[in-house]
């Protein structure tokens, strides 16, 4: 007659708390679910599609894993456009929760030029509050490392021209090869022109601050 065994887990210098259920790895006396006395390493992280809303994971003083309060605070969402061609225009992000957002905006050429700018973005419809705001930017090969930006229609305005003429001509780009056009044409949908003389493709990550 075969003999029966009863697999126990086996935790080396840890605990399991029956009363509770909390596991502790290097104590014996856990106080969460999960409590790791010591660094903690995970070897597989899956990376999330373009388009997917994340939130990051912040510790407390005690090293207790929380969100920010409200949850929504500092989700980031990343996507980029198709190709576009000259005069071309797309959806960059579509969806958006309502709210206030920094937003960066990377465009780049095969010669190792990369032109990235900063915006303010407001996706608030109360009382015309659709609204983007120039921050800041650069241009790391070029003779003007700061992009001009003008506002398209009233104050305050919901679409941005961001034109950088220090752009060095490559690959068949001219000095207008990463200008374009950024508008929140309504709630939650951000475009994006291509208003340069060349093909382009552009990124932009968004990161939730109100």
């Amino acid at each position: 007659m075969k003999k029966k065994y009863i697999l126990a887990p086996i935790l080396i210098s840890g605990s399991i708390l029956a009363q509770t259920g909390n596991v502790g790895i290097g104590t014996s006396a856990p106080d969460n679910k999960l409590d790791v006395n010591g660094d903690a390493k995970v070897r597989v992280m899956s990376a999330v599609p373009l388009n997917t809303y994340i939130t990051p994971v912040l510790s407390d003083i005690n090293g207790v894993l929380v969100k920010n309060n409200p949850v929504y605070l500092g989700t980031t969402v990343h996507t980029v456009s198709p190709t576009l061609a000259p005069g071309s225009t797309s959806n960059l992000i579509t969806g958006l929760p309502q709210g206030i957002y920094k937003a960066f905006v990377y465009v780049a050429n095969a010669c190792g030029a990369v032109g990235t700018a900063e915006y303010y973005i407001g996706n608030t419809p109360l009382n015309n509050g659709l609204t983007i705001n120039f921050l800041g930017g650069m241009l790391n090969r070029g003779t003007n490392q700061s992009p001009t930006v003008t506002r398209v229609g009233v104050t305050p305005a919901s679409t941005l021209n961001t034109t950088w003429t220090g752009l060095v001509n490559c690959a068949g780009g001219d000095a207008t090869a990463f200008n374009y056009i950024l508008s929140l044409s309504s709630v939650g949908n951000i475009e994006i022109t291509n208003n340069g003389n060349i093909d382009r493709t552009y990124a932009i990550v968004l990161t939730r601050i109100y």
